[in-house]
């Protein structure tokens, strides 16, 4: 069976990091003799400092400080970070090839067998038919079209099909997520009912207005369950190490008798920036535990032996996470801090398009909307980074301070003629409440 090459191409780019570091693999050990011959007969030169940083745009794999192989660090997106389109459909076609050759299959050539056997295997559709009466599909705005295509084929006309999706929490478009799908759901089976599920009972009434200043334009509200809670706070610093230490400081002030460690969390866009934090809940005795990147999306495919792996080795059970969003989604904690929210950290330099702005902008709320009773967001202009001079704050941070302006202001203690005027209404109220009342009740003390 031949894979369609647009159905790759739009299924993961997780394949497209595995076939090229394969190939290049394969073909680089003649390159590498013919540079050490050649490099034996030079003077040997001090080797430069290797550079660092998070430019892997997810989980902070390749390129990032954690990873086993390092990008150069750039403010824009790197011209090496895509490959034109058709040299890339060239090393899928080849890898495709090669995992065929040697009778193996990944996961995304497991669909297409998959849909092969289905479409073009009449017994084996009925026999799934048969022994498959209902179809429940979690997380579905994080299907890619090669997925939705297996869907369609194993459910049928009429499915019993059951689906759970949020738009709002589409974070998965390198895979080739799209959220659109979910209308092509009900386009696809039109007597589907949509139920919209609004009400959200994990976050404070305040942390939902300011997580809902992120939703896309259209989006359905969101209603709190829960009573206001704490106001979310905004925190600026010089530099990274500030920002780490604050952050071990705020979590310290929250781990109060009845609130465990691991009922917190510190939330990144990448790997390479929780590093930093790490190391000040260390000095801080804080315990931490890092969620990936062996659960992180196809950027970690590369590991250092001795760097995260450190954490999640022979840790206490009662440890504050350190994830990346895409890792901390469906996840719930009491207390999170949403670190390194300034341009080019959250948005990642890598998104340019308006499309990858917006699945940014959902990274950011998927962050916000995992907290139960408290957020931090903070952010640092790096200004001992030679990488990154003067950064400056997220373009998602405008809307966010706005509305918490508007929270502290409804809340803030009333003075002056504000105070009097309301003082006034009360007792207004008051007057007109014991007028109301029969004589036999007691009328309200003065």
């Amino acid at each position: 069976m031949s894979t369609p090459r647009a159905s790759l191409a739009s299924a993961c780019q997780s394949k497209f990091l595995l076939a090229l570091f394969l190939f290049a693999s394969l073909a680089a050990a003649p390159l590498v003799r013919a540079q050490s011959q050649t490099q034996s007969q030079q003077p040997q030169q001090p080797p430069a400092n290797p550079p660092s940083g998070d430019a892997s745009p997810d989980a902070g794999g390749p390129g990032g400080d954690n990873g086993a192989i390092a990008l150069p660090k750039k403010k824009d997106k790197p011209d090496d970070a895509p490959l034109p389109p058709a040299q890339f459909a060239e090393v899928l076609d080849r890898y495709v090839g090669l995992c065929r050759s040697r009778g193996v299959l990944d996961f995304d050539l497991l669909l297409s067998e998959a849909i092969s056997l289905l479409t073009n295997e009449p017994n084996v559709l009925a026999s799934f038919r048969h022994h498959t009466k209902s179809l429940y599909v979690d997380e579905a705005q994080d299907m890619n079209p090669l997925q939705f295509r297996l869907l369609r084929q194993m459910a049928g006309d009429d499915p019993d099909l059951f689906c759970v999706g949020d738009p709002n929490q589409s974070i998965y478009g390198f895979n080739g997520a799209n959220p659109q799908l979910l209308q092509e759901i009900v386009r696809t089976w039109p007597d589907t009912v949509v139920l919209d599920l609004t009400r959200n009972h994990r976050s404070t009434a305040h942390i939902i207005e300011v997580a809902s200043t992120l939703l896309e334009e259209g989006a359905a509200g969101i209603v709190p369950a829960k009573d206001d809670g704490d106001i979310p706070m905004v925190r600026d610093y010089n530099t990274d190490a500030e920002e780490a230490e604050h952050v071990a400081t705020w979590l310290a002030a929250n781990h109060q008798p009845g609130t465990t460690w691991r009922s917190m969390a510190v939330l990144a866009r990448t790997n390479a920036q929780l590093e930093v934090v790490a190391g000040y809940l260390d000095a801080a005795g804080i315990p931490n535990e890092r969620r990936g990147p062996e659960h992180s999306p196809a950027s970690d495919l590369f590991v250092a032996p001795d760097t995260s792996a450190r954490r999640t080795d022979d840790e206490p059970r009662d440890a504050v996470a350190l994830s990346t969003i895409h890792r901390a989604k469906g996840l719930e904690f009491k207390h999170v801090a949403a670190i390194g929210w300034a341009e080019g950290q959250l948005p990642n330099y890598n998104a340019t398009t308006a499309a990858e702005i917006a699945e940014e902008q959902r990274l950011a709320y998927v962050a916000l909307s995992r907290a139960e009773d408290s957020v931090l967001i903070t952010w640092s202009r790096a200004r001992n980074d030679p990488r990154y001079p003067d950064r400056v704050p997220s373009r998602f941070l405008a809307p966010i301070e706005k509305a918490i302006a508007s929270i502290t202001a409804r809340n803030a203690p009333l003075t002056g003629d504000a105070r009097k005027a309301r003082l006034a209404a009360i007792r207004a109220e008051l007057e007109a409440s014991d007028a109301l009342a029969p004589a036999d009740q007691p009328r309200t003390l003065r």
